[in-house]
Parts: structure tokens; C-alpha cells; sequence
């Protein structure tokens, strides 16, 4: 058809295409996301959404099933530019729903790459993603699941309200070369502060169980582990909390307001730039300034993955040379979502 080669490792697939009554160009959902993708692309991509099949599926699989059901069509376009390789998509609503995505009420304006080290090789942030979120699964009872996955560490309710906050505001979770781990957020006002303290405290007991005696049904005594009783963090810093969780063989940090505004939970001392630190700043970072000027308009969250982290899961088939930066961005609209992501080498 039209000299053009189909390749598929089902036959079956191929007689499909190839005896199609109607083209996928014709399909409305197709022709109105593609009506919002530049042309005279490298690529082309094209995922119908509305024919995967729902699942009964629970966890993050689920989460991600109850996502796919609000998405109609998902077109994608691969180009090159002076900073090279261009991949966007833009994904429109089911025909099934009329509820349309939700719309950021505050821009995404990122503050805190100007405070941390040029060593990262994840970094993730946005702002609102909680309300958005909630909003694309509303068809689920997600806070529910939440709470029952915090209690089994031993959290209160109080920790949904804490993440809750901290996500709606703009937020960060970086790890690094150093494989530390970190989540940075506006600080806390004195309450949430005093709360989220309490809150790693019960999730520090819970890995610092204690033998307790129990006894079984038929009489025979056992020992059951329960989280420790009245942990208190040890207070290393003005402003900074130890908090050892013995079973995991680590230790997790709250600092507040280290630096100005910001405050962070985090397996390092300081995950935060100092004056003593080497190196550059993130907001330096050649890849990172000029993707960041580039898509920024454009992003409600952004993410960010350096060729190091990336290499690992291709150095069976790939050189390190081969491997690019990535960064991408998404942007919410009330029809229809559009992500772009940049891959430079």
C-alpha cells in the first residue's frame, strides 16, 4: 500500500492493516490530535487508547488502568532541532467521557535547580500534581488507597495531608551519584512542620520494631514485631532530624528551611548546593538551562534523567557515547494533554 513496509510478528496483525476499509487518518480522535503536532516529522507514532481493554488491576498498575480509561488517542511525532531530537505527543479524551483534564491554576515556575548540585541523575518537579492527579483518577477512590498504604507503615491520615500539601506547592525528587535519595518542597508552616516530624518518627519505629510476647490460639506462647514506642529523631543540626531506620541499615533527614523557603526529606545530610560544595549548580547544567529555557513554557512538571542513569539498562547494546540527556516535559490543557521530550548528546 502506497510503497510503504508493515512489519509484524503476527500475520494475522498484517491482514488487519492491510485489509482496512478505513484509515486511521480518518478517525476524528487521530485527526484532532494530530492537529496539534508540528508536521514533516522523522516519526510518526499513534496509540488508541479506548482499545485496551479494562482491567480489574489494584496498586500502581491499577492506577495507571484508571488513567488510560479517561484517554482517547495518543499521537506522536519525532523531529530535529539545534539542541536535537524532538519527541512530542499529545493525547486527547476518551469519546467515553466528557470530563475534560485538569488544568493547572498555577504555573509551573521552578526555583529549586538553583540550589542543588550538578551531580543529579533523576531530577522530577511540577506543581499541583496532587490536584491533577486526583482529578485523572477520579473514577477511583485514590485517597482511600493511599491511607491503607500509609497505614501499613505505620502512618496516620495526618501523612496524606502532609504529601498532599507538599505536592500542590512545587516540589522536587532528585537522586544522585551518590544514590542519594531526595524530596524537596516549600516549607512547611509551623503545624505541617511539627506533624511531618511526628509522622517520620511512626515511620522510623515501624522500622525499629521491638519483640513482643503473644500468644497463639491453642495456647502456645510466640513474640510478634511491633514499631518501637515513643521514638524520638535525634537533632543534629538547628533545624535537621536524624531519623535511623535500623531494619533498612539507613538513616533519613528533615531538615527546615535549609535554605530559605525550602525544606526537604532526604537520605542525605544536605541534599541542598553549600558553600563549601564543588561543582556547579543543576540550574548550570548546559543540558539542563537550555532544555529548561527551551520547554519551560510549555510544562506543568517536568522530568529530567542524565545519560548516566540511562546508560545501565543499555550497556548490553549501546556505548556510553550513545547515550543522550533526556528531559520532558508535560502540559496540561482542558482537551487534551501534550508532552515534549528533548534528548540531546
Amino acid at each position: 500500500q502506497n510503497n510503504k513496509l508493515y512489519l509484524s510478528q503476527n500475520p494475522q496483525a498484517l491482514n488487519l492493516i492491510l485489509s482496512a476499509k478505513r484509515q486511521v487518518k480518518t478517525i476524528p480522535r487521530f485527526q484532532d490530535a494530530i492537529a496539534n503536532l508540528p508536521k514533516f516529522n522523522i516519526l510518526d507514532f499513534y496509540l488508541n487508547h479506548e482499545l485496551f481493554k479494562p482491567q480489574d488491576l489494584s496498586g500502581v498498575a491499577g492506577l495507571f488502568e484508571s488513567i488510560n480509561q479517561k484517554l482517547g488517542v495518543t499521537v506522536g511525532a519525532l523531529r530535529s532541532s539545534d539542541l536535537g531530537l524532538v519527541f512530542s505527543t499529545y493525547t486527547n479524551e476518551s469519546s467515553q467521557t466528557n470530563t475534560g483534564f485538569p488544568v493547572t491554576r498555577t504555573k509551573y515556575n521552578p526555583t529549586i535547580p538553583e540550589y542543588l548540585n550538578d551531580n543529579q541523575l533523576v531530577f522530577f518537579s511540577g506543581v499541583n500534581v496532587a490536584e491533577r492527579l486526583n482529578k485523572l483518577v477520579d473514577n477511583r477512590d485514590l485517597a482511600a488507597e493511599i491511607l491503607s498504604y500509609l497505614n501499613s507503615y505505620n502512618l496516620s491520615p495526618e501523612a496524606l495531608r502532609i504529601v498532599t500539601k507538599i505536592l500542590n506547592a512545587e516540589f522536587a525528587i532528585s537522586y544522585d551519584n551518590e544514590k542519594n535519595l531526595s524530596l524537596l518542597f516549600k516549607k512547611l508552616n509551623p503545624v505541617l512542620k511539627s506533624r511531618a516530624k511526628e509522622e517520620l518518627s511512626r515511620l522510623a519505629a515501624y522500622f525499629n520494631p521491638v519483640k513482643k510476647p503473644y500468644k497463639l490460639e491453642d495456647g502456645t506462647q510466640a513474640q510478634v514485631l511491633t514499631p518501637a514506642e515513643d521514638y524520638e529523631p535525634e537533632s543534629i543540626l538547628p533545624n535537621t532530624f536524624q531519623f535511623n531506620l535500623e531494619s533498612l541499615d539507613t538513616n533519613i533527614y528533615l531538615g527546615q528551611n535549609v535554605p530559605k523557603n525550602l525544606d526537604y526529606i532526604s537520605t542525605s545530610l544536605n541534599p541542598f548546593m553549600t558553600l563549601s560544595s564543588s561543582g556547579q549548580l543543576l540550574s548550570e547544567n548546559k543540558f539542563f538551562a537550555e532544555s529548561m529555557n527551551a520547554l519551560l513554557p510549555i510544562a506543568d512538571e517536568v522530568l529530567y534523567l542524565n545519560k548516566e542513569f540511562i546508560y545501565p539498562y543499555f550497556k548490553l547494546v549501546a556505548d556510553p557515547d550513545d547515550i543522550p540527556n533526556l528531559m520532558t516535559t508535560s502540559n496540561f490543557f482542558n482537551d487534551g494533554i501534550q508532552t515534549v521530550t528533548l534528548m540531546a548528546w
